[in-house]
């Protein structure tokens, strides 16, 4: 397929995406900033007050679950990824030292070291600095994840803001061949289109293999 005509859906399909539109209440936040820093971080802080409740109600509904996943992971010798790019892959490898670090503190914790991996497309580098094209090839996200032999063992979890990155859709492909067990968390009520179909492919393919 055409890339710039691949190009042109997709970017009409994050279009309607709430991660992609403005915030009311810093839309004009530059300029606030400049006149009152004050009050611009007033701004900040409502639309951060404004998440808890939705982050509550996450932790409420899927934390416990997501959480046996990883203790499963781990009890059986597999490992836990992080994958995401630009902003979500500095979360992923933030998630990974703050992990490594309560190991080191803890000594019951210390033969887990290590077995939480963070990726982020572009490499250690693009957490300075992110790497044009890559959080959207999905070429890329499988190889970035092919490098680790993942086996049925591991877990994996897909951080996008919008739900769009095409370097997670290569990188849950790969999940997907190797039958490792595989979360998108995305922080959108509905994915993009392409996301959604490939979603449901993944969940078919998924219930054919375990009937």
């Amino acid at each position: 397929q055409d890339p710039t005509t691949l190009k042109s859906f997709m970017s009409s399909s994050w279009s309607c995406l709430s991660t992609e539109q403005d915030n009311g209440i810093t839309s004009r936040l530059s300029h606030v900033m400049c006149v009152d820093i004050e009050q611009g971080l007033r701004l900040l802080h409502e639309v951060d007050v404004s998440i808890l409740p939705h982050l509550r109600s996450f932790v409420e509904q899927h934390l416990m679950r997501l959480a046996t996943y990883v203790v499963e992971a781990l009890s059986h010798g597999g490992r836990c990824f992080f994958v995401g790019s630009g902003s979500s892959g500095r979360i992923a490898l933030n998630l990974v030292g703050f992990w490594n670090d309560k190991c080191r503190k803890h000594t019951l914790s210390s033969s887990y070291t290590n077995r939480i991996v963070g990726v982020i497309a572009g490499g250690v580098k693009a957490f300075i600095r992110a790497e044009e094209g890559i959080e959207d090839s999905e070429v890329q996200g499988h190889k970035s994840l092919e490098m680790y032999n993942l086996t049925p063992k591991d877990v994996v979890f897909l951080l996008s803001a919008s739900g769009s990155a095409m370097f997670n859709v290569g990188a849950g492909n790969y999940c997907r061949s190797v039958g490792c067990k595989t979360v998108y968390l995305m922080h959108v009520s509905t994915a993009p289109a392409h996301i959604e179909r490939w979603l449901d492919s993944t969940n078919k393919q998924q219930q054919q293999q375990q009937q």
